[in-house]
C-alpha cells in the first residue's frame, strides 16, 4: 500500500547527556564558579533554574550545614541542607522579596542519595514559586506578595556570596537559566537532553562541556561566560573537569510519524539503547499534554544494548487534522521520560475518485450522547477485518458486558446500543464507565458517564 510522509519531525537525541559529557567537580573547600553579574538584565520578574548535581557527602540536619548549588544573591538561590523534620540532604529554592527581611523558602521533601546524580529545578511564575526533583513537584509556595529585585553580587555556583561558606562538596552538569517559568512537562522533556541554545526563553545556558580550561561558555547567543574560580589563570579555587555520568535510561535516535493513505498513521520510533526500561507509551493530542486525546497501552521494551525498532498504528485520525504525538519511556524504578512532540497533519487525498465512500477516520468512536441517560451509542470502524470484541468496564476495571464479539469487515461503520446494564440484563448504578474494543494489535479504550 502506498505511503505517504507527512510532517515528519525527527527527533535525534544520539547528542543526550551520557555521551561524550563533561561536568564540574568541587571539593567542598574553597572551589566555584563565577558568572558574574550579566544574567539579570535578561531576567524579570519570573525565572526558572535546574542543573545535574550529584553530591559527595551528607549535609546534616546541623545547622548551618548547608551548601549552594546556584546562588544569585538578593534573587534566588538553589541550595542544599537540612530538612524541617530533620532529615539531612534536603533541596531548597530560596527567594529574595521586598517585603520580608528574609528570603522565602520552598523546600523538598525526599532526600538526596550520595553519589547519586540528581536533577533539580526550581521556577518562579511572579505568584508561585515551585520546585521539582527528577521532573517531580516536589513543593510549590504561593507567594503573591513578593517581587524580586535585582540580584546584589554576582551569580555563582557552588559558593554563596562570600566566597567562604555553604561550599559544594559534590559535582554539577548542565546548568540552565529561563526568564520564564516552564511548566513540568518542560522540564521533563529537556532534562535529559542538550539544548541548541536558540529556544524560547532561556538566557544562560552552562553545558559544562569544555573539559579543560579556565572559560566557562554560555551556549546562548548572550555570550554570559564565566570562569573557574577566582581569575582567569590556574588557582585554588578552581573545581575540576570530569567525565559525567549522567546516564539516560533509553536513547531514541528517530522518533517520526507517517500517514499511511485514507488508512493509519504509524507512529515509528528507534530506541539506541535501553537500560532498565519497563516499556512505553503513546500519547496523541491535537494541542498539548494537558489535553491528551489517546493513551496506548503499555509497549514493552526489549531491555538492549543494541538498536531497537518500535512502532505504533493509531486508526483514530481524521482528514485536514493535525496531531502531536509523545513516546512516553517507564523506567523499571517507576520514573519516566517524556519524548517528542511529533507532528503531522492528515492531508485529504483520495487518489480514485471512484473509489468506495469511506470513513475519514477508523477507530473507536466517542459514544453518544456523553453523559447519558438510559442509553447511549458506540461505534466503530477499522482498517483491517478480522475478531473483534467490544467491551464495557466499570471504573474499577470490573467487565460488566460485552456488547459485540465476532468478526467484521474492513472499512465498514458499526454502532451498537448500550443500555446501561450488565450481562444480566440488570440496570447499573450512576459513574463513570469504559468502553474498550480489541482487534488484533488495535487496542482502545474511551471514558463515558451514566448520569440518572
Amino acid at each position: 500500500m502506498k505511503k505517504m510522509v507527512v510532517s515528519i519531525y525527527v527527533l535525534m537525541l544520539l547528542v543526550a547527556l551520557g555521551a561524550t559529557n563533561n561536568g564540574l567537580e568541587f571539593d567542598g573547600n574553597n572551589d566555584y564558579v563565577n558568572l558574574f553579574n550579566n544574567v539579570k538584565s535578561s531576567i524579570g520578574n519570573s525565572f526558572t533554574v535546574s542543573t545535574w548535581v550529584k553530591i559527595d557527602r551528607t549535609y546534616t540536619a546541623a545547622s548551618g550545614d548547608d551548601c549552594r548549588v546556584i546562588h544569585y544573591n538578593g534573587m534566588f538561590s538553589l541550595a542544599l541542607g537540612s530538612l524541617p523534620a530533620g532529615q539531612a540532604n534536603g533541596v531548597f529554592i530560596w527567594l529574595y522579596g521586598d517585603d520580608s527581611a528574609m528570603p522565602a523558602k520552598t523546600k523538598s521533601v525526599i532526600q538526596l542519595n550520595v553519589g547519586e546524580w540528581t536533577h533539580i529545578a526550581a521556577t518562579w511564575d511572579g505568584t508561585t514559586s515551585s520546585l521539582y526533583v527528577n521532573g517531580q513537584l516536589e513543593d510549590f509556595d504561593l507567594r503573591s506578595l513578593y517581587t524580586l529585585p535585582a540580584p546584589n553580587n554576582d551569580l555563582y555556583l557552588g559558593i554563596d556570596e562570600d566566597l567562604t561558606t555553604r561550599k559544594l562538596d559534590g559535582s554539577l552538569d548542565e546548568v540552565r537559566i529561563w526568564n520564564v517559568a516552564r511548566s513540568q512537562t518542560q522540564i521533563q522533556n529537556n532534562m535529559f537532553t542538550e539544548l541548541a541554545g536558540n529556544e524560547s526563553g532561556v538566557v544562560a545556558y552552562y553545558k559544562l562541556n569544555e573539559g579543560s580550561g579556565q572559560a566557562v561558555a554560555d551556549g546562548t547567543v548572550n555570550n554570559y561566560d564565566g570562569i573557574l574560580g577566582s581569575t582567569t589563570g590556574v588557582d585554588d579555587n578552581d573545581p575540576i573537569w570530569i567525565l559525567s555520568d549522567v546516564s539516560l535510561p533509553v536513547t531514541l535516535s528517530n522518533f517520526s510519524a507517517q500517514y499511511v493513505q485514507n488508512q493509519f498513521v504509524k507512529v515509528n520510533w528507534t530506541s539506541e539503547s535501553e537500560t532498565n526500561m519497563y516499556g512505553y507509551k503513546l500519547y496523541r493530542s491535537q494541542s498539548d499534554l494537558n489535553n491528551i486525546e489517546f493513551t496506548s497501552a503499555l509497549i514493552e521494551a526489549n531491555n538492549t544494548p543494541e538498536a531497537q525498532v518500535y512502532s505504533f498504528e493509531d486508526y483514530e485520525v481524521a482528514v485536514n487534522e493535525t496531531y502531536n504525538y509523545w513516546i512516553e519511556a517507564l523506567d523499571m524504578d517507576g520514573s519516566s521520560i517524556m519524548h517528542g512532540p511529533v507532528a503531522l497533519t492528515i492531508p485529504n487525498d483520495k487518489p480514485d475518485e471512484n473509489s468506495p465512500d469511506i470513513p475519514d477516520n477508523f477507530g473507536l468512536y466517542s459514544n453518544y450522547p456523553n453523559p447519558f441517560n438510559p442509553t447511549t451509542n458506540i461505534s466503530f470502524a477499522l482498517a483491517n477485518e478480522g475478531a473483534c470484541e467490544l467491551t464495557i468496564y466499570d471504573a474499577k476495571g470490573r467487565k460488566i458486558k460485552t456488547l459485540f464479539s465476532g468478526n467484521i469487515e474492513a472499512e465498514r461503520r458499526y454502532s451498537f446500543i448500550w443500555n446501561g446494564d450488565d450481562a444480566k440484563g440488570q440496570a447499573v448504578a450512576s459513574g463513570i464507565y469504559f468502553y474498550k474494543i480489541i482487534s488484533g494489535k488495535y487496542i482502545a479504550e474511551k471514558k463515558m458517564i451514566l448520569m440518572k
